[in-house]
């Protein structure tokens, strides 16, 4: 499995890969081999080792604005996304921009988590049924929202294939 994590603030966002590289490692008992990919291609952490069937985070894409991360999303199987992020490479400005995000994933049939700071952000996504977390929430929680979207998307694609 990949992760595209999204964040304005890209030292945010490679903490939160390595909080899922962590939270990997504990639930296998060994070291995770999470390879975590930053803007430019940049690979930190080594290459997956393990070839454990189920969910295992292969690689964690870090990108902190929207053209960025529109251009990784098909690579990925889930999105973690701030609420509040750059449009452009090189913008100075941030923006809820969040929701555009959100719609690519949905088109995508991509796993979508909202990690924000924003608690606009999160009352809205609720609202809307989407997996919201305020910062800060734990790695473990964020690993768990994760995995457990992924179960039920797989299951949910078994029983449609099935009935």
């Amino acid at each position: 499995m990949k992760i595209l994590i999204v964040d304005d603030e890209i030292e945010t966002a490679g903490l939160l890969g390595e909080l899922l590289r962590l939270e990997e490692g504990k639930n296998r008992n060994q070291d995770s081999g999470v390879r975590i990919q930053g803007p430019g291609g940049r690979i930190q952490g080594a290459r997956a080792r393990n070839q454990e069937p189920g969910f295992r985070i292969q690689e964690v894409f870090l990108r902190t604005n929207l053209e960025e991360a529109l251009k990784v999303l098909p690579e990925c199987d889930a999105v973690i996304s701030d609420g509040n992020f750059l449009q452009h490479p090189g913008s100075r400005f941030t923006f809820d921009l969040w929701t555009s995000l959100f719609a690519a994933a949905l088109k995508q049939g991509k796993r979508f988590v909202l990690y924000s700071g924003d608690g606009r952000c999160v009352q809205q996504a609720a609202a809307l049924g989407i997996t919201a977390f305020l910062k800060p929430a734990s790695g473990a929680e964020l690993y768990r929202a994760v995995r457990e979207g992924l179960e039920e998307d797989s299951g949910s694609r078994i029983q449609d294939s099935a009935g």
